[in-house]
C-alpha cells in the first residue's frame, strides 16, 4: 500500500513553489487553461473545447466514445476571474448513457488539516463526451499558491448499471474515485495548473442502518434512542480507525400506523467528525463511535440474523443518534380513566409514531493506522440511506404491543365501570356472591 500522508503534500508543496517559480521567471511549463464568462448580466461561459484548445497538447481524438464504460474522469480544472472554479470532465459513455456529474468532494487544505466538503455541480455545457461544469457555492481563494485536493466525484444512483442494495438500502448518488492533487499558481496575473495523482480509500461495500434502544414508559410517551451507523469494507487494511468524516441528511417525520410517512419540510445538512475515542450513548448502554465488528459485537448484545448482516462487514461508524417516540405515556392511562371517550384518544397516541430519517450518508475522510503508521486520506463511497425500521428487530414493535395491550385493559376496565354505573342508575337488580350462610343475598344497587 502507498503511503499517502502528510510527507506526501509536504512534497506537493514544495513542488507548487518551483513550478511558480519557475513559472514567474520563465513563463512556461505548465499547463494554463482559460476558463472565462461574458460581462453580460446572465453569463455566458465558454465552451469546453474553446477552453481545453488554450492547452497545445489538447486533441478531441484522445477522448472517444467508449461504449459500457460508465465512468466520470476528471481531466482538468480552471479558476475563472469571478472566483469561480470549473472541472473539465471525460464522460466515456457520451450520450449512450447520459450520466451527468451531481457533485464532488473537494479539501482544499492539506496535511493534518485535510477537510473534504462536497460540491453541487451546474453543467455548463459540453461536446461529445467532454464536459463543462461549475462547483457551486465554491469561491477560489486569493492565495498565490492554492490547493485542491479531489478525492471523488459522484453521479446519479442507476440501478440498470449499478444495481439494487440488500438490506432494504437506497443509494442516491454513486461515487466514482477521481484522487487528484491539483495546485494552481497565479505569476504576472495568469495562474498555471499542475497535478499529482494520491491514494484514495475505496469503499467495496457498505449498509446504512440503525439499531434501537429502549428508554422506557414515561409520562409523554414511550422514548427510544435510534443509534445510526455505517457498516463497511473497504480496499485498505487497517489495524485501528483512529478519524472519520462524515455527511448526512436527517428530517423528522411522524407517522400513524397505516398511514404514510408524514415528513417535515426541513432536511438539514450534517458534516460531522468522529474519533476511536468518542462514544454513542442511550440512557441504558453505550457502544464506540469506531470500531471493528468484532469489537462492536463484544460492546453490544447483537445476535441471530442482526449478526449475520453485520459479519458481510470489517468495520462500523456510529455517528448519530436520534429520538424515536410513541405518543403513548402515562398521561394517556389518566385521560382514559378521567375523560368520556379518552380512551379513543389514548389508542390514537398508541399507534402514533414520529422519528428522524437519516439518508444520503456518504464517507469522505479516514485516518487509521496501519503497521505502525498513520494515514489519512479522501474516501470513495456512495450516498446512501437504510431501511425505516431498526436492524436488532425493533423494540418499538415489542413496546407497540404491550402499549395496545394496556390500553385495552384499561378500556375493558373503563367499558365495565360504565356498565356498572348504569345499571346503577336504573335500578337493576344484581346478584353478588357472598360468604354468608345464605350464599346469595340480593341488594339494591
Amino acid at each position: 500500500m502507498q503511503k499517502a500522508n502528510k510527507f506526501t503534500y509536504t512534497i506537493a508543496a514544495l513542488f507548487a513553489a518551483v513550478v511558480f517559480i519557475i513559472s514567474s521567471l520563465w513563463g512556461g511549463g505548465a499547463t494554463v487553461v482559460h476558463a472565462a464568462i461574458s460581462s453580460n448580466s446572465v453569463a455566458r461561459y465558454t465552451n469546453v473545447l474553446d477552453d481545453l484548445g488554450t492547452d497545445e497538447s489538447f486533441n478531441v481524438a484522445d477522448y472517444p466514445v467508449i461504449s459500457g464504460d460508465y465512468s466520470i474522469q476528471l481531466k482538468q480544472i480552471a479558476e475563472s476571474k469571478n472566483g469561480e472554479l470549473f472541472l473539465y470532465v471525460y464522460h466515456p459513455c457520451g450520450q449512450t448513457k447520459r450520466f451527468i456529474a451531481t457533485s464532488v468532494n473537494i479539501s482544499t487544505a492539506i496535511n493534518d488539516s485535510l477537510h473534504y466538503d462536497n460540491y453541487g455541480l451546474t453543467l455548463l455545457n459540453s461536446s461529445g463526451t467532454l464536459y463543462k461544469y461549475k462547483v457551486n457555492d465554491f469561491k477560489v481563494k486569493s492565495d498565490v499558491v492554492r490547493y485542491y485536493d479531489i478525492s471523488s466525484i459522484y453521479r446519479k444512483w442507476d440501478m440498470t448499471v449499478d444495481g439494487k442494495l440488500p438490506n432494504d438500502n437506497t443509494a442516491s448518488e454513486k461515487a466514482l474515485s477521481v484522487g487528484q492533487f491539483w495546485t494552481a499558481s497565479t505569476s504576472s496575473g495568469e495562474v498555471s495548473y499542475t497535478m499529482e495523482e494520491v491514494e484514495v480509500i475505496t469503499v467495496t461495500s457498505q449498509m446504512v442502518g440503525f439499531r434501537r434502544y429502549s428508554d422506557g414508559f414515561q409520562w409523554s410517551g414511550i422514548k427510544n434512542c435510534d443509534a445510526h451507523y455505517l457498516a463497511f469494507s473497504c480496499d485498505h487494511d487497517i489495524d485501528k480507525l483512529l478519524s472519520a468524516d462524515l455527511q448526512f441528511y436527517t428530517q423528522s417525520y411522524s407517522k400513524l400506523e397505516g398511514q404514510d410517512l408524514k415528513l417535515s419540510d426541513d432536511k438539514e445538512k450534517h458534516s460531522i467528525t468522529v474519533h476511536d475515542y468518542d462514544k454513542g450513548a442511550s440512557s441504558k448502554e453505550k457502544w464506540s463511535r469506531m470500531a471493528s465488528m468484532n469489537e462492536f459485537f463484544n460492546e453490544v448484545e447483537i445476535s441471530g440474523e442482526e449478526k449475520q448482516t453485520l459479519s458481510k462487514y470489517d468495520w462500523i461508524l456510529n455517528f448519530y443518534e436520534t429520538e424515536y417516540e410513541r405518543d403513548f405515556g402515562g398521561k394517556d392511562i389518566v385521560i382514559t380513566l378521567l375523560v368520556p371517550g379518552g380512551f379513543i384518544w389514548s389508542i390514537v397516541n398508541a399507534c402514533t409514531t414520529s422519528g428522524t430519517i437519516v439518508s444520503d450518508v456518504t464517507l469522505m475522510r479516514l485516518e487509521f493506522e496501519y503497521s505502525g503508521k498513520i494515514y489519512n486520506m479522501g474516501v470513495v463511497s456512495d450516498k446512501q440511506a437504510g431501511s425505516l425500521n431498526p436492524t436488532n428487530g425493533g423494540n418499538g414493535n415489542k413496546t407497540l404491543s404491550l402499549i395496545l395491550g394496556c390500553v385495552l385493559v384499561v378500556v375493558l376496565v373503563v367499558v365495565l365501570f360504565a356498565l356498572f354505573s348504569k345499571a346503577k342508575r336504573g335500578g337493576n337488580v344484581v346478584n353478588i356472591y357472598s360468604n354468608d350462610s345464605d350464599k346469595y343475598r340480593k341488594k339494591k344497587e
